[in-house]
Protein backbone atom coordinates (compact mmCIF):
# COMPACT_ATOMS: atom_id res chain seq x y z
CA UNK A 1 0.00 0.00 0.00
CA UNK A 2 2.79 2.34 1.17
CA UNK A 3 4.64 1.75 -2.28
CA UNK A 4 1.69 2.30 -4.58
CA UNK A 5 1.26 5.67 -2.86
CA UNK A 6 4.64 6.88 -2.99
CA UNK A 7 4.38 5.48 -6.87
CA UNK A 8 1.28 8.02 -7.22
CA UNK A 9 3.40 10.86 -5.43
CA UNK A 10 5.87 10.60 -7.64
CA UNK A 11 3.89 10.81 -10.72
CA UNK A 12 2.39 13.86 -9.41
CA UNK A 13 5.07 15.83 -8.82
CA UNK A 14 6.32 15.44 -12.18
CA UNK A 15 3.07 16.06 -13.98
CA UNK A 16 3.36 19.26 -11.27
CA UNK A 17 6.80 19.75 -12.70
CA UNK A 18 8.32 23.81 -12.73
CA UNK A 19 7.69 24.43 -15.81
CA UNK A 20 8.50 28.20 -17.31
CA UNK A 21 7.46 30.37 -20.25
CA UNK A 22 11.25 31.85 -21.19
CA UNK A 23 11.84 35.01 -21.29
CA UNK A 24 15.75 34.50 -22.24
CA UNK A 25 17.38 36.71 -24.73
CA UNK A 26 20.16 36.08 -26.92
CA UNK A 27 22.08 37.92 -29.22
CA UNK A 28 23.62 35.07 -30.68
CA UNK A 29 23.83 34.02 -34.02
CA UNK A 30 23.78 30.46 -35.29
CA UNK A 31 27.49 29.51 -36.01
CA UNK A 32 28.47 29.20 -39.49
CA UNK A 33 29.36 25.71 -38.50
CA UNK A 34 25.96 24.76 -38.64
CA UNK A 35 25.53 24.37 -42.23
CA UNK A 36 25.63 20.89 -43.54
CA UNK A 37 25.17 19.26 -40.31
CA UNK A 38 25.06 15.63 -40.09
CA UNK A 39 23.54 15.85 -36.35
CA UNK A 40 19.51 15.73 -36.95
CA UNK A 41 16.79 15.71 -34.98
CA UNK A 42 13.08 14.50 -35.47
CA UNK A 43 10.66 17.21 -35.25
CA UNK A 44 7.84 16.96 -31.94
CA UNK A 45 10.08 14.73 -29.66
CA UNK A 46 13.30 15.08 -27.24
CA UNK A 47 16.65 14.62 -28.27
CA UNK A 48 18.91 14.19 -25.38
CA UNK A 49 22.52 16.44 -26.03
CA UNK A 50 25.00 13.97 -23.91
CA UNK A 51 28.03 15.28 -22.28
CA UNK A 52 27.52 19.03 -23.58
CA UNK A 53 31.02 20.08 -22.81
CA UNK A 54 31.16 24.01 -21.28
CA UNK A 55 32.14 26.63 -23.61
CA UNK A 56 30.91 24.24 -27.09
CA UNK A 57 27.69 24.44 -29.03
CA UNK A 58 25.99 21.06 -31.12
CA UNK A 59 24.04 22.26 -33.90
CA UNK A 60 20.80 19.83 -35.41
CA UNK A 61 18.82 20.39 -38.20
CA UNK A 62 15.18 19.61 -37.85
CA UNK A 63 12.49 19.47 -40.76
CA UNK A 64 8.85 18.57 -40.45
CA UNK A 65 8.32 16.08 -42.88
CA UNK A 66 4.46 17.55 -43.72
CA UNK A 67 6.45 20.94 -44.48
CA UNK A 68 4.15 24.00 -43.22
CA UNK A 69 1.46 23.03 -41.93
CA UNK A 70 -0.97 25.97 -41.54
CA UNK A 71 -3.62 23.89 -38.78
CA UNK A 72 -0.23 23.82 -36.82
CA UNK A 73 1.49 27.26 -36.95
CA UNK A 74 3.10 27.46 -33.76
CA UNK A 75 6.97 27.02 -33.28
CA UNK A 76 7.42 25.51 -29.82
CA UNK A 77 11.32 25.13 -28.75
CA UNK A 78 11.88 23.89 -25.57
CA UNK A 79 14.53 22.58 -23.27
CA UNK A 80 14.87 20.49 -19.86
CA UNK A 81 17.79 19.09 -17.94
CA UNK A 82 18.74 15.75 -19.09
CA UNK A 83 19.06 12.55 -16.31
CA UNK A 84 22.98 12.76 -15.69
CA UNK A 85 22.56 14.11 -12.21
CA UNK A 86 24.63 17.23 -13.29
CA UNK A 87 21.78 20.29 -13.48
CA UNK A 88 22.71 22.86 -16.54
CA UNK A 89 24.19 26.32 -15.11
CA UNK A 90 24.06 28.28 -18.09
CA UNK A 91 22.82 26.33 -20.61
CA UNK A 92 21.22 28.03 -24.11
CA UNK A 93 19.72 26.60 -26.72
CA UNK A 94 19.07 29.16 -29.56
CA UNK A 95 16.98 28.06 -32.97
CA UNK A 96 16.45 29.65 -36.38
CA UNK A 97 15.15 28.90 -39.65
CA UNK A 98 17.35 27.44 -42.15
CA UNK A 99 19.34 29.77 -44.66
CA UNK A 100 19.08 32.10 -41.59
CA UNK A 101 21.79 33.82 -38.82
CA UNK A 102 19.42 35.51 -36.69
CA UNK A 103 17.58 33.36 -33.76
CA UNK A 104 13.97 33.26 -32.96
CA UNK A 105 14.66 32.96 -29.67
CA UNK A 106 16.14 31.47 -26.52
CA UNK A 107 15.46 28.65 -24.26
CA UNK A 108 17.61 28.24 -20.83
CA UNK A 109 18.39 26.25 -17.91
CA UNK A 110 19.40 27.12 -14.43
CA UNK A 111 21.58 24.81 -11.89
CA UNK A 112 18.29 25.69 -9.32
CA UNK A 113 15.91 23.53 -12.15
CA UNK A 114 15.54 19.76 -11.81
CA UNK A 115 15.36 17.34 -14.28
CA UNK A 116 11.78 17.31 -15.13
CA UNK A 117 11.62 21.65 -14.95
CA UNK A 118 11.10 22.45 -18.95
CA UNK A 119 11.83 26.17 -20.09
CA UNK A 120 9.76 26.87 -23.09
CA UNK A 121 8.46 29.21 -25.99
CA UNK A 122 6.21 29.94 -29.21
CA UNK A 123 7.08 31.82 -32.39
CA UNK A 124 4.89 31.92 -35.33
CA UNK A 125 5.74 28.86 -37.63
CA UNK A 126 6.92 30.72 -41.30
CA UNK A 127 9.64 27.52 -42.47
CA UNK A 128 9.28 23.88 -42.46
CA UNK A 129 12.80 23.53 -41.50
CA UNK A 130 14.98 25.05 -38.52
CA UNK A 131 18.75 24.91 -37.04
CA UNK A 132 18.33 24.11 -33.79
CA UNK A 133 21.89 25.13 -30.99
CA UNK A 134 22.69 24.10 -27.83
CA UNK A 135 24.76 25.77 -26.20
CA UNK A 136 26.90 25.56 -22.72
CA UNK A 137 27.67 28.68 -21.03
CA UNK A 138 28.78 27.19 -18.33
CA UNK A 139 32.01 25.99 -16.91
CA UNK A 140 31.01 22.14 -16.58
CA UNK A 141 30.31 19.16 -19.21
CA UNK A 142 26.34 18.82 -18.60
CA UNK A 143 23.58 17.03 -20.16
CA UNK A 144 20.36 18.12 -21.65
CA UNK A 145 17.10 17.38 -23.80
CA UNK A 146 16.08 19.96 -26.48
CA UNK A 147 13.04 19.97 -28.41
CA UNK A 148 11.95 21.20 -31.93
CA UNK A 149 8.27 21.13 -32.64
CA UNK A 150 4.99 22.89 -33.55
CA UNK A 151 1.14 22.81 -32.35
CA UNK A 152 -1.91 23.78 -32.83
CA UNK A 153 -3.42 27.30 -31.21
CA UNK A 154 -1.53 30.47 -30.52
CA UNK A 155 1.74 32.30 -29.79
CA UNK A 156 -0.45 34.13 -27.42
CA UNK A 157 -1.86 31.11 -25.95
CA UNK A 158 1.07 29.01 -25.23
CA UNK A 159 2.02 26.76 -22.58
CA UNK A 160 3.85 23.93 -21.07
CA UNK A 161 0.99 21.29 -22.98
CA UNK A 162 2.37 22.73 -26.54
CA UNK A 163 5.67 20.54 -26.05
CA UNK A 164 4.60 16.88 -27.09
CA UNK A 165 5.52 14.50 -24.43
CA UNK A 166 6.35 16.81 -21.81
CA UNK A 167 5.62 16.28 -18.12
CA UNK A 168 1.77 17.30 -18.59
CA UNK A 169 1.18 14.69 -21.33
CA UNK A 170 -1.94 12.72 -22.09
CA UNK A 171 0.16 9.20 -21.40
CA UNK A 172 1.45 10.64 -17.46
CA UNK A 173 -2.25 11.41 -16.98
CA UNK A 174 -3.35 8.13 -17.95
CA UNK A 175 -0.62 6.68 -15.38
CA UNK A 176 -1.58 8.88 -12.62
CA UNK A 177 -5.24 7.76 -12.98
CA UNK A 178 -4.61 4.16 -13.37
CA UNK A 179 -2.49 4.56 -9.91
CA UNK A 180 -5.24 6.71 -8.51
CA UNK A 181 -7.54 4.01 -8.90
CA UNK A 182 -5.81 0.86 -7.85
CA UNK A 183 -4.97 3.22 -4.80
CA UNK A 184 -8.76 3.30 -4.26
CA UNK A 185 -9.75 -0.72 -5.08
CA UNK A 186 -7.09 -1.08 -2.53
CA UNK A 187 -8.77 1.04 0.41
CA UNK A 188 -12.50 -0.26 -0.50
CA UNK A 189 -11.37 -3.42 -0.32
CA UNK A 190 -9.68 -3.14 2.83
CA UNK A 191 -12.52 -1.26 4.63
CA UNK A 192 -14.48 -3.76 3.02
CA UNK A 193 -12.25 -6.34 4.85
CA UNK A 194 -12.30 -4.66 7.93
CA UNK A 195 -16.39 -4.97 8.19
CA UNK A 196 -16.74 -8.12 6.95
CA UNK A 197 -14.46 -9.48 9.14
CA UNK A 198 -16.17 -7.52 11.79
CA UNK A 199 -19.49 -8.85 10.80
CA UNK A 200 -18.09 -12.38 11.25
CA UNK A 201 -16.77 -11.83 14.49
CA UNK A 202 -20.17 -10.26 15.98
CA UNK A 203 -22.30 -13.00 14.58
CA UNK A 204 -19.52 -15.67 16.08
CA UNK A 205 -20.32 -14.01 18.97
CA UNK A 206 -24.09 -14.37 18.94
CA UNK A 207 -23.64 -17.89 18.47
CA UNK A 208 -21.14 -18.32 21.16
CA UNK A 209 -23.95 -15.99 23.69
CA UNK A 210 -26.64 -18.52 22.44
Amino acid sequence: MMKIVFIALCLFALAFADDTKSNCTTTATIPASCTGTTNTADPNKWVTVENLAAASNVCYSVTFDDGFDSTEDVYVLATRNGDDGTPASNALVTTTGFNSSAPIGCVSLTASQEEDDTDYLCSAQTVSAYYTVASNAGTNATTIDIYTGYAEGTVSDCTASYVSSSGSSIWLWVVIGLVVVVIVVVILAAVGGFLYMKKKKNSYQLYEDA
